[in-house]
């Protein structure tokens, strides 16, 4: 940890004037006197098995995009890798405005958002309303995991119960979400599907629906990449038993696909995801 004259071209505190500067404010004779409450036994004296610092930016972005380029993702094929993220197309509008101050946070938008913000999220819901076929729709959420487990809750405050049935061909990471939230208040039971199709077992579902039933979950497309044809059918039983329905859905799917509002759902959840967010490492999501 001795003093050095190296001028790190990132970092200006580097500088001997600068760092001379610094250690006479506080007292110090040198950056040594820092570490100096670290017993001498702990503290490491030998040499660090790191390469010499490229000085160069041209040389050290040359190395980062050597190293990079030894990794494969998923823009070198066609891939329908999914689990959540999707490499959809993501037009450059879409990065020009994310970046703007006026709407890049590091946090979720809240009360405290400015008002530009406001009508950024006024005009989201609006246009997921018209998608999803509500007239409201809330605030985004951390992902699609945290929209079905705040839907789940609602719907047993809403119906004064405390099961939810959740379909085996979901997300496994999205029910442990889910169950994560729910417990211990709410129990969880799950209805299986067929292995040939992909969809539903309705003959589970309506062997698992109870009085005690507040809320069937269903995912159009499915997690494992099926669609429910028999989406009505499965919103027919949970009404059938007194239950709310939960429909999770893909919002790119919706030009296709009959929207939840239309189909009788109560509440629908997804993730705005496929709708201009790039893929990188399990993100980036907002339900």
């Amino acid at each position: 940890m001795a003093d050095k004259d190296f001028v790190h071209p990132y970092i200006p505190n580097s500088e001997p004037a600068v760092k001379r500067a610094m250690l006479d404010y506080l007292g110090m004779k040198s950056s040594e006197d820092i570490y100096k409450e670290i017993p001498d036994a702990l503290r490491f004296k030998g040499e660090m098995d790191l390469p010499e610092p490229i000085l160069s930016e041209a040389r050290l972005q040359r190395h980062v995009e050597g190293l990079l380029d030894k990794n494969r993702h998923a823009k070198n094929t066609l891939s329908f890798l999914g689990g959540g993220t999707w490499n959809h197309y993501v037009p450059a509008v879409c990065d020009t405005i994310g970046a703007r101050d006026e709407f890049l946070t590091a946090y979720v938008g809240e009360t405290y958002s400015d008002h530009g913000k406001w009508q950024a999220l006024f005009e989201t819901a609006s246009m997921i309303g018209d998608l999803t076929g509500f007239e409201a729709a809330g605030n985004p959420t951390y992902d699609w995991a945290n929209a079905i487990a705040i839907a789940c809750r609602m719907a047993c405050r809403t119906a004064g119960k405390t099961e939810i049935l959740l379909p085996k061909n979901m997300s496994p990471t999205r029910m442990l979400v889910v169950k994560n939230y729910v417990k211990p208040e709410i129990a969880v039971k799950e209805v299986g599907f067929d292995e040939k199709t992909g969809r539903m077992d309705l003959s589970d579902l309506a062997a698992k629906l109870s009085d005690k039933t507040a809320a069937v979950y269903f995912e159009n497309p499915n997690y494992i990449g099926a669609i429910e044809t028999e989406a009505r059918d499965i919103i027919k039983a949970a009404k059938g038993a007194g239950a709310l329905v939960i429909a999770g859905v893909d919002p790119s799917s919706l030009g296709v696909l009959e929207a939840p509002g239309a189909m009788g759902a109560d509440y629908a959840v997804g993730d705005y995801q496929p709708l201009g967010l790039h893929m990188g490492y399990g993100g980036s999501l907002s339900g």
